[in-house]
């Protein structure tokens, strides 16, 4: 299974917010993070708002840091997490 078809499986029993919140995307990443692991560096999550990202990278970085996975809460920097502008250098 790959890293899209695990996020999109995952959210997928509310397709309709699944696009529009954070909160249902961090435990996706979390897990692909942990489970799969997928280097922090190979993770994108693209949003509309840089509000999003902030709340996107702030419950990733805290879901890990419960899960006593500091390290992936230090390294989720090297993610491309951000607003379309931000991801594309612009």
């Amino acid at each position: 299974m790959t890293l899209s078809s695990t996020i999109a499986a995952s959210c997928s029993s509310r397709p309709e917010r699944a696009a529009a919140r954070p909160a249902c995307w961090s435990p996706c990443f979390v897990r692909a993070l942990i489970d799969q692991n997928i280097p922090p560096d190979r993770l994108v999550a693209v949003t509309f708002t840089r509000k999003a990202a902030a709340e996107l990278i702030g419950r990733i970085r805290s879901e890990l840091e419960k899960q006593g996975r500091a390290d992936l809460a230090r390294s989720l920097d090297a993610s491309a997490i951000g607003t379309i502008h931000g991801c594309a250098g612009g």
